[in-house]
């Protein structure tokens, strides 16, 4: 079933809910907008794959990964895969639990 509804309008009356419709529709869009980049990184802020933050601090992607799962290293799910922003490698690499990491990797080593 069909059913076709005609309303006759002034023009003057047209504009003002045509703009409120566009209005509605700009809010619902910038809502969802924020929805879809919230916690991605500003424009300045690189997002790094698990594989570079592994070359960057010379540990294997494993531990990589460990780090993120247990809340050391926070990352943003982009695409179905992890994701690290430069400025939190940054952070983390100067946390004690990065340089207490570090030392036990150079005790090891030598």
């Amino acid at each position: 079933m069909q059913i076709q509804v005609t309303i006759n309008v002034d023009d003057d009356v047209f504009e003002h809910l045509l703009g409120r419709v566009v209005s509605a529709v700009e809010s619902t869009i910038e809502l969802k907008l924020r929805e879809l980049v919230k916690g991605l990184p500003a424009k300045e802020d690189k997002l790094l794959t698990v594989a570079e933050v592994s070359r960057k601090t010379n540990f294997q992607r494993a531990t990589v990964y460990k780090w993120i799962d247990y809340g050391k290293l926070k990352s943003v799910d982009f695409c179905n895969k992890k994701r690290i922003r430069e400025s939190d490698l940054n952070s983390f690499m100067d946390s004690p639990d990065y340089i207490i990491k570090v030392k036990r990797n150079l005790k090891i080593a030598s």
